[in-house]
């Protein structure tokens, strides 16, 4: 039988009469719960209240421990430092320090890095104006940074001046060149001696060479009075002067060049400026004076106030030149391109001591106007216009007739319709073939030109040729 589990509660009393106080129930076990009644109406939430203040901050905890440090690398090249370049700087340069370690620091002059510079070795100069005269050791290159920002310069000078003297194998490059004078010293702006014509390299640079003395020194853009190895047969492949310009400005009576070649050197340019000016009263662009000097100009434009040209022994040979007046000083030259030509013929037997007035091309001679021989007739000659400045520099004449003694045919140039010939080649006794190549005439826009053939004495039959080289 289970066991009845004990009763709780508060047990109930009654009085019976007669009997007492006598419980008249026995609480039992809780009924169920009733169900549950309607919630009540929801009367929504408050307000959130502020939150209060942070509290202070505790303190901070201790740093944990370091690690080790790593083993340091080897150690690399200096940044600045750069082999077998040397730098000169007008500002920040000092030749003490740098003569100390050249290749790290700057130099404050060009002449004391060049005095520490090597062959094969580079000296840079950063912009600045150097008031210095340099000279260039053999196989070192010398750079500017720009040509209008590095000024190598010597401003009125008190003695007789050479502004940057080249070496054999060496290089110059970017930079402006100023050297001036108003008192009587002789000036070069660039000096080439002996060999170095073929293996110096100036390049890029503006030259200004100026004198105002009224006295006679001698004012020089570029000097070359050494000599080279066979200047007149070698062929060379590097130019002394490339991409440069060379002003000479003088007031002077004595000699003013833009280039002045005095040696037996072959001095080799392309594509530069020539420019010769002033009061002074002998300015000469380019100039040879040495009976084996040769001045070879390609693609150049040259000025000279007396002459573009002069070459008065030598030879000037030009390709692709502009020269600005034209003018050679009724000296010739060569040209490197075949020149423009007249050529002159006659077709028959030329007569005895007779002038024949000659047409471009080959004619019969029956059809030429013809005089005595030393006599001149304006009327009967055919005279050509040019309708550009251009220099009759070069005549070559043939004859294939036998010209004896007391015999000649000659070529005579003659500008405007004058009687008197500016140019003459004549064939004497024995010669069937002459070129002339020692004198030039200008012929400006408008002048004319006419040519005539004149024999002395009874010449034997045979054709006549000449041929005009024009430029």
């Amino acid at each position: 039988m289970s066991s009845i589990p004990p009763l709780t509660g508060t047990p109930l009393y009654r009085y019976i009469p007669g009997v007492g106080k006598v419980a008249s129930s026995v609480p039992g076990i809780p009924g169920p719960t009733g169900p549950q009644g309607i919630p009540g109406t929801f009367s929504g939430k408050g307000d959130t209240g502020f939150t209060g203040f942070t509290g202070p901050t505790g303190p901070t905890g201790f740093t944990g421990y370091t690690g080790f440090t790593g083993f340091t690398g080897p150690t690399g090249p200096l940044a600045d430092q750069i082999g077998n370049t040397l730098r000169v700087d007008a500002v920040y340069g000092n030749d003490t320090t740098a003569a100390a370690d050249k290749y790290r620091k700057p130099f404050l002059t060009i002449n004391a890095a060049l005095a520490l510079a090597t062959a094969g070795q580079l000296v840079v100069i950063n912009p600045g104006t150097y008031n210095e005269t340099i000279t260039v050791p053999a196989s070192v290159s010398l750079k500017g940074t720009g040509a209008q920002a590095v000024i190598i310069q010597k401003l009125g000078v008190t003695a007789d001046t050479t502004l940057i003297t080249m070496g054999v194998n060496s290089r110059v490059e970017d930079f402006t060149a100023n050297l001036s004078s108003s008192g009587n010293y002789n000036l070069v702006g660039a000096y080439f001696p002996g060999a170095t014509p073929t293996t110096a390299k100036l390049r890029n640079s503006i030259w200004t060479i100026t004198s105002t003395s009224v006295n006679a020194p001698t004012i020089i853009g570029v000097l070359a009075d050494g000599a080279t190895t066979a200047p007149t047969t070698a062929f060379v492949t590097a130019n002394a002067i490339q991409r440069s310009s060379i002003n000479v400005i003088s007031s002077s009576t004595g000699i003013s060049r833009g280039i002045y070649i005095t040696g037996a050197n072959r001095f080799p340019v392309r594509d530069i400026v020539v420019n010769a000016r002033g009061t002074g009263t002998n300015i000469v662009g380019v100039e040879t004076t040495n009976a084996n000097s040769f001045a070879d100009i390609k693609t150049t434009s040259i000025f000279g106030t007396l002459y573009d040209i002069n070459r008065l022994a030598g030879n000037i040979q030009l390709g692709f030149t502009d020269l600005v007046q034209n003018n050679a000083n009724g000296n010739s030259f060569s040209t490197v391109t075949e020149p423009a030509q007249i050529g002159y013929g006659i077709l028959g037997n030329p007569g005895n001591n007779l002038n024949y007035y000659l047409v471009p091309g080959t004619v019969a001679i029956s059809d030429l106007n013809v005089d005595p021989a030393g006599t001149f007739t304006l009327g009967k000659t055919f005279q050509i216009p040019f309708n550009q400045p251009v220099v009759i520099f070069s005549i070559l004449i043939r004859f294939t007739g036998t010209i004896g003694t007391d015999e000649s045919v000659s070529f005579q140039v003659h500008k405007n319709g004058s009687s008197t010939a500016s140019l003459t080649v004549t064939l004497n006794e024995g010669e069937t073939t002459k070129t002339m190549s020692t004198q030039s005439v200008v012929f400006n826009t408008g002048d004319t030109v006419h040519t005539q053939c004149v024999t002395t004495g009874n010449v034997d039959a045979g054709i006549f040729y000449a041929s005009v080289a024009t430029y």
